[in-house]
């Protein structure tokens, strides 16, 4: 679906929770955004709803999905001290354990990668939004082929550093199976630069790496640079958004990454 975006990277530690984060959040200030987490970890509800994750983990969560269900869509703000008032921010949270279970035995179900896209229920909740973004594993798993069923587009974070690129060919392989098996079209919205540290440059050697795989337009020129503020904010379990204020670099950066992925699905 157009409005369903995939946060993917087969590789570990890219940053993928804090930029799905951080990146709805600003959305949602002028749109009615849904988070899903579809990674076992469960990230995303430990990370903003700790305080009640037992709770969040009863209700019915992005593993009910795989299995046919319907799901509990939880609206985010405002919180219980009135924190984000106007934001339209709504989360599919996941359930670790039932995710594990999940993971064993899913590939044994008949086309096991298009779970999600025929849950007809949660494609009905997917209508009523704006923009769906979903935080994926770190690996081309069954989870992960279910979100990329169902998106219109990927966002690919990576890290500047040597073999950092290395396995996104094997994303741009599943991607281009999906096609010629459901024909079904990913856009590949870009790669953005995440977790960098500010007070360097980014390595000439790195660009021409990624220039080799990406075309010019799959490269985000918003570059997410390494930051104590988000730990902070996260530990306090707010995008950091509700913590400083717009003008200021950390969240100034997510409003221009905000800009140029509308920029980007609006050609599409």
């Amino acid at each position: 679906m157009k409005n369903v975006i995939a946060m993917v990277n087969n590789k570990g530690g890219v940053g993928k929770t804090l930029l799905t984060i951080n990146l709805a959040s600003v959305f949602a200030n002028d749109h009615k955004i849904l988070i899903i987490d579809n990674d076992q970890q469960n990230n995303i509800a430990t990370s903003l709803l700790d305080y009640k994750l037992e709770e969040v983990e009863a209700g019915k969560t992005i593993a009910d999905a795989y299995a046919g269900q319907d799901v509990d869509i939880i609206k985010m703000y405002p919180d219980e001290h009135g924190m984000g008032v106007g934001k339209e921010l709504y989360l599919l949270p996941s359930n670790r354990e039932k995710m594990k279970q999940l993971d064993r035995v899913i590939t044994n179900k008949k086309q096991y990668y298009t779970l999600l896209k025929n849950n007809a229920a949660l494609q009905a909740h997917i209508k009523e939004f704006d923009l769906v973004i979903i935080d994926c594993p770190p690996s081309l798993n069954a989870f992960t082929m279910n979100a990329l069923n169902i998106a219109g587009g990927v966002i690919i974070p990576v890290i500047p550093g040597k073999n950092e690129l290395i396995g996104i060919s094997n994303l741009f392989t599943a991607i281009n199976d999906i096609a010629k098996e459901n024909g079904h079209k990913v856009d590949i919205l870009g790669a953005v630069i995440n977790q960098f540290e500010s007070n360097r440059s980014v390595p000439a050697e790195f660009v021409e790496e990624m220039e080799k795989i990406f075309s010019e337009e799959q490269i985000f020129q918003t570059v997410i640079c390494r930051s104590s503020a988000y730990s902070k904010a996260t530990w306090d379990g707010y995008p950091v958004d509700l913590q400083l204020r717009k003008e200021q670099k950390h969240v100034k950066d997510f409003y221009d990454l905000k800009d140029e992925v509308i920029k980007k699905l609006n050609k599409k």
